[in-house]
């Protein structure tokens, strides 16, 4: 039986050549059958042989399979959710063969084929027919580029909807797809996909979407660096922010921040001239990220924006040192939270820097006055760790622009020594019911507490004879 079933396959596949008379007819009545009972069988010998067949069809038939390539390309990809292992293996040794019918593809057959394509997209259950769907899509964009230019736009709609799968092997063949489709695509449906991922990166908290984003841009960045450049406005101050995510102790070296790094170091002049040349993107997508809801996402949006102060300090002028200046100073309103004395040190590093571009008066930019009263303000927060930052900033300031508030400081400065003197520590734990366990990292903070708050005093020591001379009292 399996003899005569192998001779009939080979009597079928050399029926389907182009040479012979009768190929579009058997090819018209094959597929049908093969397709619908043939590798749908519960049989797995049958299913084999199918499988078998189609893909002897598909290399021999050529252009006959045109008409039918809506039809046969989904029903072998929806097939492999279901296939036996053998039967996937056998097909990834002749994928070759398979993608040959690709190429007698154009623009009257994508009509009813990218639907179809989309619609396996959105509800295939199986891996295998995911990623195959990808596949798939990806050697379209090389074989009918311009074809495939008006469906483009419905491909990245149903690939992004797939981005977030939980399997990670999904998400990156679909990010990998999309990274070659944006080469056959309109620049609005480009636009439209960068602004979901950086909404997505921004407003989503889930890693998977953070995972997604990077995936996504490095994938446009590898394939279609062209692209990529046509829209760097848009994405290079994503991945300037995605490069500042601190680093997942799983992750490594292989995290996401990681592929951020890449696509901004490989699309710049340099990380100095790149910030140059993007500052007011850089700094409107870093004042988002001051604003979120997240508290990690904030404390990135710092790290980003302290970046943008360190890598210019020492070359802001107006206009863009007010631009920097009034971001990092908004960004100080609010509550105390993790990785929010970032900005304190950009500030004080830029101030340091430039205190005689401040001196000159400037629209829109913030004068001394307004910046030292903001950082003193913030020495007065409670969290023993940003405190030191705010102190460490507001002398700083005052050391460089020569402004005499010390006896302001000094107020603070000495209720700080106060209280964290070693005998003030000591009295308070012996309090404490002889709670030993003033662990190390609190011993620590408190000796920081102490050398900032003696050399602040010496930073911020008045030139003025007058401030000098007052007798001072702080209780």
């Amino acid at each position: 039986m399996v003899a005569e079933s192998f001779e009939l396959l080979q009597v079928c596949v050399r029926m389907c050549e182009p040479s012979s008379a009768a190929a579009q007819r058997t090819v018209a009545v094959l597929l049908p059958c093969l397709l619908e009972k043939g590798i749908m069988s519960n049989v797995s010998e049958v299913r084999a042989l199918s499988i078998q067949t189609l893909v002897k069809i598909s290399k021999s038939a050529g252009t006959r399979l045109k008409p039918h390539a809506p039809r046969l390309i989904p029903a072998l990809l929806e097939s492999l959710t279901v296939l036996e292992p053998q039967v996937l293996n056998y097909l990834s040794l002749r994928a070759t063969d398979q993608e040959k019918c690709l190429q007698h593809l154009d623009v009257s057959v994508l009509g009813q084929l990218v639907p179809r394509l989309c619609d396996l997209l959105k509800g295939a259950v199986g891996l295998g027919t995911k990623g195959a769907c990808a596949s798939v899509i990806v050697s379209l964009t090389v074989q009918c580029p311009q074809d495939l230019t008006p469906y483009s736009g419905k491909l990245m709609s149903a690939l992004l909807n797939g981005l977030n799968d939980r399997s990670s092997v999904v998400q990156k063949s679909f990010a990998f797809a999309l990274g070659h489709v944006v080469r056959t695509a309109k620049d609005s449906s480009v636009e439209k996909l960068l602004t979901k991922l950086c909404t997505w990166y921004l407003e989503k908290e889930e890693p998977i979407y953070k995972s997604s984003c990077a995936l996504t841009v490095h994938a446009i960045g590898h394939y279609s660096p062209d692209v990529l450049k046509n829209h760097a406005e848009q994405a290079l101050p994503l991945a300037f922010l995605g490069m500042h995510e601190a680093l997942d102790e799983e992750q490594g070296e292989n995290g996401d921040s990681t592929l951020w790094t890449e696509v901004w170091q490989d699309n710049v002049p340099g990380s100095f001239g790149g910030i140059r040349l993007y500052m007011q993107e850089l700094i409107a997508i870093t004042q988002k990220a001051l604003q979120s809801q997240s508290w990690k996402m904030k404390a990135q949006g710092a790290a980003a924006m302290a970046s943008i102060a360190k890598q210019q300090t020492g070359s802001l002028v107006a206009p863009h040192l007010g631009m920097v200046l009034s971001a990092l100073l908004q960004g100080l309103a609010g509550r105390t939270w993790s990785g929010k004395e970032e900005l304190l040190k950009a500030i004080g590093s830029v101030v340091s820097a430039c205190s005689g571009e401040l001196k000159k008066s400037v629209p829109g930019q913030p004068n001394i006055i307004e910046i030292i009263e903001l950082v003193l303000k913030e020495c007065h927060k409670e969290n023993l760790r940003y405190k030191i930052a705010a102190l460490k900033c507001a002398a700083d300031v005052l050391q460089a622009t020569q402004e005499d508030r010390f006896q302001e400081l000094a107020g603070i400065l000495i209720l700080l020594i106060k209280k964290n003197s070693p005998t003030s520590a000591h009295t308070q734990k012996n309090k404490e019911d002889d709670d030993d366990d003033l662990d190390e990292k609190e011993k620590e903070l408190q000796m920081e507490s102490l050398l900032c708050a003696f050399e602040s005093l010496g930073k911020a020591w008045p030139k003025s004879p007058a401030t000098q001379g007052k007798d001072m009292e702080y209780k």
